[in-house]
C-alpha cells in the first residue's frame, strides 16, 4: 500500500509538470497508480475496449452514472488543445438543458466528452456553438465528430467509434466543416467502409478506365457535385453556378461521354457520388502515407 501511494505522488508531480493524465500499469493491463479520476478511467476503458462489456455496466453502476435518459459523446480534435480548456468551454456555452458529464483523452490525441442532450437538434447546435468558441479560444482549428444517442453504458465503445468515424469523415471529405454528426453521415459511411480489395474495381466500372477525367477536372467535378449537392435539381444548380442552363447540360453532357453515367438519371448520380468518395479517400490515405 505504502509503494501504491508513492506511485500515486509521483505521478502527480509529473502531471503537474506536464499537463498530462499519468499511469502507471503492468503487462496484463493491472493499474497499479494513476491520476485519472474514477470516470475518466471509466471512459477511457470503454474508448480502448479493454475491458467487457459487463464490467462496464458495473462500473457505470458503481459510479452512479445513468444513461438511460440519453446521452452523446463528442471526439474533439484540435492541436495542443488543452482538455481543461474544452471542459471549460463546454460548461461554459452549453445550454441549460444540456450537461458536459466527463471526458477524457482518447489514445489517438482525440479528447472524448459525454453530454447529456435533449434532443438531435439541440446537440447539434450547441456543438457548433462550442466548436466556434474553442477557434476563437485557442485560435486553432478545431473539429467534432458527434456519436448517435446512447442510453447505456454497454453503448459507449460504438459511441466511441461512431465520433470518431465521424471525424474521419470530415477529414477525408469535408476539410472545412467543423463539425459532423454521425447519423449525417450517408453515403460518405458506405465510402469509408468500402473494402479496399473492390475499390479500384468499383471505380472502373462506374467511371471508365479514366476516372480522372472526370474527378480531377476542376469545372466538371465541381459541376457534378452541385448537381448532386442540388437533389438534380438542373436550374438550382445553373442559378448556384452562375452559368446558363445550355452550359450546364453541356458539361453534363461532357461528363456522360467521358465515363458513361448520366448525372441526370438517379441510379448513375449516386454510383457517381459514391465513386468520388471513394476516389477521395483513396487519395486521402495514399497522401498520409497509409
Amino acid at each position: 500500500m505504502r509503494e501504491d501511494a508513492e506511485l500515486e505522488r509521483l505521478l502527480r508531480q509529473l502531471q503537474r509538470k506536464t499537463g498530462q493524465n499519468l499511469l502507471i500499469q503492468t503487462e496484463d493491463g493491472q493499474v497499479l497508480a494513476s491520476t485519472f479520476s474514477a470516470k475518466e478511467s471509466f471512459l477511457r476503458d470503454a474508448a480502448e475496449e479493454s475491458v467487457s462489456m459487463q464490467e462496464l455496466a458495473e462500473r457505470a453502476k458503481a459510479l452512479s452514472l445513468d444513461f438511460t435518459s440519453g446521452r452523446y459523446l463528442l471526439a474533439v480534435r484540435a492541436k495542443d488543445l488543452a482538455k481543461g480548456l474544452i471542459e471549460e468551454a463546454a460548461a461554459a456555452i452549453l445550454e441549460d438543458d444540456m450537461e458536459a458529464e466527463f471526458c477524457t483523452r482518447s489514445a489517438c490525441g482525440d479528447v472524448l466528452l459525454i453530454l447529456a442532450v435533449s434532443s438531435d437538434p439541440a446537440a447539434e447546435e450547441s456543438v457548433r456553438l462550442l466548436q466556434s468558441a474553442l477557434e476563437t479560444e485557442a485560435m486553432t482549428r478545431v473539429r467534432i465528430g458527434i456519436s448517435s444517442r446512447f442510453t447505456a453504458a454497454e453503448h459507449l465503445r460504438r459511441a466511441v467509434r461512431e465520433a470518431e468515424t465521424a471525424l474521419l469523415a470530415i477529414h477525408t471529405f469535408s476539410p472545412i466543416c467543423g463539425t459532423l454528426a454521425y447519423r449525417s453521415l450517408g453515403i460518405s459511411l458506405a465510402a469509408l467502409q468500402f473494402p479496399e480489395e473492390g475499390a479500384a474495381a468499383y471505380l472502373y466500372s462506374v467511371l471508365g478506365d479514366t476516372p480522372e477525367a472526370v474527378l480531377e477536372d476542376e469545372e466538371l467535378f465541381r459541376t457534378a457535385q452541385a448537381l448532386l449537392e442540388n437533389g438534380l435539381n438542373s436550374a438550382e444548380t445553373a442559378r448556384q453556378l452562375y452559368i446558363h442552363r445550355n452550359t450546364l447540360l453541356y458539361r453534363l453532357d461532357k461528363i456522360q461521354r467521358l465515363c458513361g453515367r448520366d448525372l441526370r438519371r438517379f441510379e448513375d448520380a449516386a454510383a457517381f457520388q459514391l465513386a468520388a468518395m471513394i476516389w477521395k479517400k483513396r487519395k486521402a490515405e495514399n497522401y498520409n502515407g497509409k
